[in-house]
C-alpha cells in the first residue's frame, strides 16, 4: 500500500480491485504467454526475436542493437 500510494494510486480502487481479483485473468494469460515464449522468469528481454541473456545495460546491449540494424 505503501507503494501504492508513493506513485499517486487512488487507495480506495486499488483495494477494491486487489480484493476482488480484478485483473486475475490478465495475469494468467501473461503468464502463459510468457511460459510458451520460454521466458524462465523476469525481466527477459527479447532482440529481434530471439531471447537476450547477456548483461542488460547500455554498453552491453548497445552494440547487440547496432548490428541488428545493419
Amino acid at each position: 500500500m505503501r507503494y501504492a500510494k508513493q506513485i499517486g494510486l487512488d487507495l480506495n480502487r486499488f483495494t477494491r480491485e486487489l480484493d476482488i481479483h480484478s485483473y486475475k485473468d490478465r495475469v494468467h494469460f501473461e503468464q502463459q504467454e510468457g511460459e510458451a515464449a520460454g521466458v524462465a522468469g523476469t525481466p527477459t528481454f527479447y532482440l529481434n526475436g530471439r531471447r537476450y541473456n547477456g548483461v542488460f545495460d547500455m554498453a552491453s546491449v548497445a552494440p547487440q542493437i547496432r548490428s541488428l540494424l545493419k
